[in-house]
Order: C-alpha cells, then structure tokens, then sequence
C-alpha cells in the first residue's frame, strides 16, 4: 500500500493562503505595469502556487489557486479587476492545480516500489494545455470574419497604428513594421503557447528546486534526462504538419499553431538527449555549461538559432525510435 504524503496540516493551509496572496500581488503589479519592465515579474506568478502545492500538496495548492483569485476579485481599485482574475485563473491558477496533482500522482509498480508520474507525462499536460485553449479560442471566434487570425492582425495593426504619426518613424519603416507584425500573426498563437510552457516548466523545476533545498519537497527531484515521450505525439504532429502544409484557410493556420507546439516536447528531449550524455562523464557541469554558452552565441543569429531548434527537434523525434540514450549509455558501459 502507498504509504500518505506528509500532511503540514495548518501549516499548509495559510502557506496556500500566503503564496496565493503573493502570486496575486505579482500578477497584479505587472499588469499595473505592463508598458515597463516591471512587467517582466509576471513570469514568477506561478512559482508561488507551485511551491505552496508541491511543498504541502493538492489541497494546499487549491488553497493558494483559490486565494490568488478571489484576492484579484476583491481589488476593486484595479480596473478590470474580473477580467484580470479570470486571465490569471486560466493562465496560473487552475494550471497550477492540475500541474501539481498530475506531479504528486504515484502508483506502485509490480516489485512493491513507489513510480512518480513522469517527466514526459508532464511536459505533455503542459504542451496540451495552450494547444486546447488555442482550439478553443478558434471556435469562440470562428463567427468573425476571418477567425482568430483576423482578430490578431486586426489588434497588431492597432497596437501599430500610433507609429505612423511619430516623425522618426517613415512610410517605409512602417511598412515594414506592418508586414512583419501580419507575418507573425501568422504564428502568434504558437509563440505564445510555447512561451507559457517554458515559464511554467521553468517555475515547476524553480520551485521544486527551493523545496528541496529545504526539506519540504513531497516528491523527487524531477530528472531533466529522463524526458520520455509517447509515441502517438509524433503522429499527432506529423498529422497537424501535414494540415499545415496543404489545407485550406483556415486549417492550415490551426495545422501551422498545433505542430508548432506540439513540436515542443521533442526539443526539449534533445536537449535532454544532451543532458543524459554528459551525465555519463565526469566533466558533466563543464560540459553543459560549454553547450549552453555555445548555444547562447549561437541564438545570436536568427537564421542558426532556427538550424538549432530544427536540429534538437529531430534528435528528439530521431529517440523516440531508436532510443539514443539507452544506446550510447550501453555503449558506454562496453567501452568503459
């Protein structure tokens, strides 16, 4: 039997209290804000909740999620204090309880021994969860001449409207400025979807890393390396590359957005891939920080930067087949 979490009781509850009234506060400060760089704090919303959830468990975290929103409800001198508490509840709240429930799931396997959920099962919860709103956002617009697509040319052109009656700013500078911003609408959804889930993978490792540093995490360390995938993603992917490619409007704007963040999990698994051969070294720090410095320089230019997602992106999918890592690790024992 599966023996219970640790309960912090009391402890646990105003914890939730105290990270839900954080995370609020931050989110509330960087829409206040969001014309500077204090908006740049609305990327630790999530840490709050997550702590509070993977620290002291589900209900806990409910607490904080709970706390978070009604707190952003209340703030009656915020405008448009319920349009916040609900963009904050979709983006942070609700995600956090369900990320952290899917995190603190565990079953025993047939020897008797405790098996957390997995890396891959999360980073797949994560990779869904903004490919099911962007559906969602298609059909609540679908009664709109042009759909979503439309909607956001039509905003990006506004947010670019003020431009063309600034001096330093000329025709052909706008011009420029106004094809681009039509061209990135294009793919829009996809970068916004892929930006939540780097934040929200980068908050869950952050404030599971604190907890530990502590003592108070419920669960083990998640291990980066260890990133498995389902292989039904890879069909789901070529399946939404294909509608990208050669159906119709709207189909291949919802083709382009879904393979595009459903390409995700495979390139974080080549780095993964990275990660689980230099664990196999004794010079693994020195080695991850040469690769992250060398892919630092390299993100410098956009043109390589791309050649680099492409090619992380195939070492994942190239894994899911050949497995890689179980490879070189067997490999590796033989030569050594």
């Amino acid at each position: 039997m599966i023996p219970s979490l640790p309960s912090r009781g009391l402890r646990g509850y105003s914890g939730g209290v105290l990270a839900g009234g954080i995370s609020a506060a931050l989110f509330a400060v960087a829409m206040m804000h969001a014309e500077t760089l204090f908006v740049v704090i609305v990327y630790m919303t999530a840490m709050p909740l997550l702590m509070a959830g993977l620290g002291a468990g589900i209900t806990s975290g409910a607490t904080a999620s709970f706390t978070g929103i009604t707190g952003l409800l209340l703030a009656k001198q915020l405008e448009l204090h319920f349009l916040f508490a609900g963009t904050y509840a979709l983006i942070y709240a609700l995600p956090c309880v369900a990320l952290v429930a899917l995190a603190l799931r565990r079953h025993e396997d047939k020897s008797g021994k405790v098996v957390w959920s997995t890396e891959g099962n999360i980073l797949i919860a994560l990779t869904l969860y903004p490919a099911i709103l962007f559906l969602a956002a298609v059909m609540a617009t679908s009664s709109h001449d042009g759909g979503l697509l439309e909607l956001t040319k039509h905003t990006f052109a506004a947010s670019l409207a003020p431009l063309k009656s600034m001096p330093e700013v000329d025709a052909d500078t706008f011009k420029f400025l106004s094809a681009s911003m039509e061209k990135f609408a294009v793919v829009a959804p996809a970068v916004v979807g892929s930006s939540w889930l780097f934040v929200m993978l980068l908050s869950l490792v952050a404030a599971q890393g604190a907890l530990k540093q502590q003592g108070w995490n419920l669960r083990p360390n998640f291990a980066f390396q260890n990133i498995y995938i389902p292989n039904w993603l890879i069909f789901a992917t070529a399946a939404t590359g294909v509608m990208g490619a050669v159906a119709h409007a709207p189909y291949n704007y919802v083709g382009t957005n879904l393979c595009a963040m459903l390409c995700i999990p495979f390139l974080l698994v080549g780095f993964a891939i990275v990660h689980a051969l230099a664990a196999m070294t004794k010079a693994r720090m020195v080695i991850l920080v040469a690769f992250y410095i060398l892919l630092s320089v390299v993100m410098l230019n956009a043109v390589a930067m791309m050649w680099v997602v492409v090619a992380m992106t195939g070492l994942g999918v190239v894994d899911q087949w050949i497995n890689v890592r179980q490879r070189f690790a067997t490999g590796w024992k033989k030569g050594g």
